[in-house]
């Protein structure tokens, strides 16, 4: 039997070869743990005090430990279940026939899921809704303090204070909150390590937890948890590693190489086959990954042991990798030099093979485009040393040595057939969503003027970006996204037959929203407002577990 008799599936020799690639290490997911270990227990006490202390002993007998993020102290109690669900699909329901032909044309042998709304939650996301229609930041944060674990409201409530430059770590924390509530709801069957469990993107209640992944994995880097980073960018792979609707292949190179997981690198590019390696990022990052390998920054004995602990299965060079990673991507070089302060005489970078291919007037990037600068953004602080200066500096001269040789005898190779087929796959105006749903939520704001006009002018909200073209979500009548596909402000949306103004609406007209919310509450089996006494703890959904156990500080403040 293979590998995945333990978890229950039967899986190929290529499937258990990539799963591998998808496990994370949940003893890394810890990132106080990785703060110790870099700089000791210290650090990570600094701000104890006996009544935190104490608060913690009270906060662990009321919130559950779990893998992908540990509870805090100052965490308010957990009153009531969060309101996620989580259900595994099945090939046999025929309620969705596009869900049913993804599971069976899956080539992962992954297992489906699916989040969904209790009663409670979707009462609540009604009221949130309308806060986010306000364009208010206060009602966001009302919600937040009345309803401190509604997933949606953290998301959205963390972007704002990161973008109007609040404070960074209580931004992470109200992430690593929603990714505390998602797991709460997490079926007995899924398992966020193991690189089995799949998740729908398409459905609007799953996609909140791709980006809750996406934004701790971005707040863990900031901090210097590199090698948490690299564990959270493993599992948000695996929630859809062939669509990878946030592009998680365009980072995880990236955190792999910072957390010093160099076999790693090398062993992805080799071995992963359910999607597409042939990246700038990868290409780069594979010969950069066999360079440090090779004792690459360091010197005599240590050099020496270090390549003698290269891995086994690697035959190529460094240099060899690297100059096909300069033949197949040629235009990262000029950028990447630049930006790592590497000197080159400027005679070379005017050769026709590193000038980079655009339509004057235009102000949109290529596929091509978005993938190099992104690369170069994100890595070029690799290549600052002397030591991986001067190794590129090399590979760049060994390549043009290809390159004059390949135009003055007219022979193409293996290379040049690489270069071209790179070319044909990236060089398009055509970006797929999830490249532009990368840059979106990225924090890469140079980028974003060159995403296509349809995407630039789409409307989207922080809690759920740029949604898939076959979104399914219960909410769209709500925010209007069932007009026209370019959702041009000033539209009508159809609710219940009847034609609503949605400029009105927009512009925050009450009786519209507060129409709007009556009619979604019949549709979605909400009661009406005078028969709800209180949608934060509802009886047939109230948890015995997070219930039960008295009142204590860390209860003040906190309104029933």
């Amino acid at each position: 039997k293979g590998k995945g008799a333990a978890i229950g599936v039967q899986l190929s020799r290529e499937q258990q070869q990539n799963r591998a690639l998808l496990v994370v290490d949940s003893k890394h997911l810890d990132s106080q743990a990785e703060i110790r270990r870099m700089f000791g227990s210290g650090a990570a006490k600094s701000n104890n005090t006996s009544q935190q202390v104490r608060g913690r002993v009270m906060q662990a007998s009321r919130l559950k430990r779990m893998t992908l993020t540990q509870p805090k102290a100052t965490w308010p109690p957990m009153r009531a279940s969060p309101g996620i669900e989580m259900k595994q699909l099945s090939v046999d329901e025929k309620s969705d026939k596009q869900m049913v032909e993804t599971m069976k044309n899956d080539p992962t042998g992954g297992t489906w899921f699916a989040l969904e709304h209790t009663t409670r939650f979707r009462t609540i996301q009604l009221e949130f809704l309308g806060a986010v229609e306000s364009h208010n930041p206060d009602a966001i944060s009302r919600i937040v303090y009345h309803y401190p674990y509604h997933v949606d409201a953290l998301l959205q409530l963390s972007e704002i204070l990161k973008q109007t430059g609040g404070d960074f770590g209580e931004a992470g924390e109200l992430v690593e909150r929603a990714l505390y509530a998602f797991e709460c709801g997490f079926a007995p069957r899924f398992s966020p390590t193991n690189g089995m469990g799949r998740l729908d993107f398409r459905r609007v209640e799953s996609r909140g937890l791709f980006l809750a992944l996406f934004r701790h994995m971005q707040f863990m880097a900031r901090r210097g948890c590199w090698r948490t980073a690299f564990e959270v960018n493993k599992a948000l792979l695996s929630l859809d590693p062939v669509q990878d609707p946030y592009g998680a292949l365009l980072t995880l190179d990236f955190h792999a190489l910072k957390s010093k997981q160099y076999g790693y690198v090398c062993q992805f590019a080799d071995e992963w086959t359910w999607s597409s390696v042939e990246l700038p990022n990868l290409a780069y990052s594979r010969a950069l990954a066999e360079f440090m390998m090779e004792g690459g920054g360091k010197k005599g004995k240590e050099r020496s042991r270090d390549a003698g602990e290269r891995s086994s299965s690697s035959s190529s060079s460094s240099m060899d990798l690297l100059v096909e990673a300069i033949l197949v991507f040629p235009t990262a070089i000029p950028p990447l030099l630049s930006k790592a302060n590497i000197d080159v005489d400027p005679v070379i970078l005017t050769h026709p093979y590193f000038q980079d291919e655009h339509i004057p007037d235009t102000t949109e990037l290529t596929h091509m485009q978005l993938a190099v600068q992104m690369f170069v953004e994100r890595h070029n602080s690799l290549y600052r040393t002397p030591e991986t200066g001067r190794w590129l500096q090399e590979g760049l001269l060994l390549a043009l040595e290809r390159i004059a040789l390949a135009e003055a005898t007219g022979i193409d190779d293996a290379t040049s057939e690489r270069s071209r087929a790179a070319k044909r796959r990236l060089c398009t105006y055509v970006v797929p969503e999830n490249i532009s749903r990368h840059v979106l939520v990225a924090d890469m704001e140079s980028m974003k003027a060159g995403l296509p006009e349809h995407i630039r002018s789409a409307e989207s909200f922080a809690f759920d970006p740029l949604p898939p073209k076959d979104s399914i979500n219960v909410y769209d009548e709500f925010l209007g996204m069932d007009v026209a596909a370019d959702r041009i402000p000033g539209g009508f949306v159809e609710v219940d037959g009847e034609m609503v103004d949605l400029e009105e609406l927009q512009q925050g007209n009450a009786g519209y929203i507060a129409q709007l919310i009556d009619r979604l509450r019949r549709n979605l089996g909400i009661a009406g407002e005078e028969d709800i006494v209180d949608p934060g703890t509802s009886e047939d959904e109230l948890d015995q577990d997070w219930s039960d156990h008295g009142e204590s500080d860390l209860d003040d403040g906190v309104p029933e």
